[in-house]
């Protein structure tokens, strides 16, 4: 029978210890705090659940720690016995039961038409946080302002934070620009936040660094719906012409860094803006995105324990879907092409049950959704090489030999080649070992190791990028 849950994985992008047991508690024992790990796919996500009892009976908060970790008022919430039901506007709903030992609340959530089992555990809330000791305590030996600044080509405020050195200016500077999906300044990933690591560490040697939320996200005006990677280049040359008009930075020794997609959208800025004095890429494609979205799918289920059997009929599923997408604009003739890869793929497997279908149906509907947007469907025909081959800044590349969904030998591979076939005379392409998608030191790339690994960004990736951005730029 066909796994409908690894359906299209990546089509573009330990157990937590137990309270000391106590005896049964009546039905209001589920007030307290909760948390868990909810499987979906090859991911593991961190939620965690605060129920308290109100006049009318319970109010449910929750917390996506892995995405943002910005509480959600639940709906519809009933205790009944002790079957506890409550809903997530445009998440999903949670089924689950008080075990007999009070402490874990054990059923499904279900999401998108599938019904994910997960354990809910009691927690105390205040040991859940997890450490991050890379993360900047105060006071700093920096200047730190928040920003807003326009652009004016769509029409749209973008905000952030400008980091500056205390030594006498005009700086050297970057700009940060994140990769794909809604990202904070910090680019807070699986409670992460790169971002503010790389800024501290830039700061400190002597180089401002701008951070900024993308459009649409904490402070930044603007819509995401209709964007794509070249309305996000815009916001990136937004944010240069800001900098170039402080009087405490070097117009001269401007550098771009994008980690992922930000990647790509680095070096689509450069082609408007020539007077970029450097680009440095974190984990950057070098392939087209629906080649891209192929060699995810085989390395992060890979990671994650597949057999190459199942590796090669999702390879195949993946490969056939996107084909069908790359193929028509039109919805129906989409959506009728993915449900013949699917009857194709169930017949295959020897199960062509109606419900079977039905099922993968629901399970991919969520990502046939995403892949009909303006976003996703110039990021599959869109290669980045051509532009790559234009640069003529110094360029740095970076990344893991364990990232899993932007494979280093295919990628690190293709961006040399386009730099060398170019011309480039300034560039350095480095895999740095055991590193993974966000530059933790990880042991397989797993995306499940994430939010687990203390380190936020490695050390050697730190130093690596600041060694190399000094010798571009005179520090003052």
């Amino acid at each position: 029978m066909m796994r409908a849950a690894l359906l299209l994985v990546v089509l573009f992008g330990g157990s937590l210890p137990i309270a000391q047991q106590s005896p049964a508690p009546a039905a209001s024992g589920v007030e307290g705090y909760w948390m868990g790990l909810l499987r979906v796919g090859v991911k593991e996500l961190r939620i965690a659940v605060r129920i308290t009892r109100t006049v009318d009976g319970f109010a449910v908060a929750f917390i996506p720690l892995d995405q943002g970790g910005v509480e959600q008022v639940a709906t519809g919430v009933t205790l009944d016995d002790r079957r506890l039901r409550f809903a997530v506007p445009a998440r999903g709903e949670l089924e689950a039961t008080l075990d007999d030992t009070g402490q874990r609340l054990i059923g499904s959530w279900m999401q998108s038409g599938a019904a994910l089992p997960i354990s809910l555990e009691r927690r105390d809330e205040s040991a859940a946080k997890p450490r991050r000791p890379q993360e900047p305590s105060r006071p700093l030996p920096y200047g730190e302002i928040d920003v807003m600044f326009p652009n004016r080509d769509a029409a749209i405020t973008l905000a952030g934070t400008l980091t500056l050195p205390r030594s006498p200016g005009p700086h050297p500077a970057v700009l940060l620009i994140s990769g794909s999906g809604p990202q904070d300044r910090n680019q807070e990933i699986y409670g992460h936040r790169a971002f503010l690591v790389i800024a501290d560490h830039l700061t400190r040697l002597g180089v401002a660094v701008l951070r900024v939320d993308d459009r649409g996200v904490g402070g930044s005006t603007g819509a995401r719906a209709s964007a794509t990677l070249e309305d996000y280049a815009g916001d990136a040359l937004a944010a240069v012409a800001f900098l170039k008009a402080r009087p405490d930075i070097d117009s001269r020794r401007i550098g771009l860094i994008g980690h992922s997609e930000g990647g790509l959208i680095a070096p689509m800025a450069v082609t408007k803006a020539p007077d970029i004095a450097f680009v440095v890429l974190l984990a950057a494609p070098g392939l087209p995105g629906w080649e891209l979205s192929v060699a995810q799918a085989r390395t992060m289920l890979r990671a994650s324990g597949a057999s190459e059997a199942a590796i090669e009929g999702q390879t195949r599923i993946q490969t056939n879907v996107l084909k069908v997408l790359a193929d028509s604009s039109d919805e129906a003739t989409i959506r009728a092409g993915v449900r013949e890869v699917l009857r194709e793929e169930l017949i295959r497997a020897g199960d062509s049950e109606a419900t079977q279908l039905a099922a993968a149906e629901r399970q991919i509907e969520p990502q046939i959704k995403r892949a009909l947007t303006p976003w996703a469907r110039f990021f599959m025909v869109y290669d980045p090489r051509p532009v790559l081959a234009g640069l003529r800044c110094p360029v740095l590349a970076l990344n893991g030999t364990t990232d899993t969904q932007v494979p280093a030998v295919e990628n690190l591979g293709a961006i040399e080649a386009a730099l060398k076939a170019g011309g480039n005379r300034n560039a350095t392409v480095r895999p740095l070992a055991g590193l993974n998608h966000m530059f933790q030191t990880s042991p397989t790339g797993a995306l499940s190791e994430y939010s687990r690994i203390e380190e936020t960004f490695a050390p050697a990736a730190l130093d690596a990028m600041a060694t190399w951005i000094r010798q571009q730029v005179t520090i003052r």
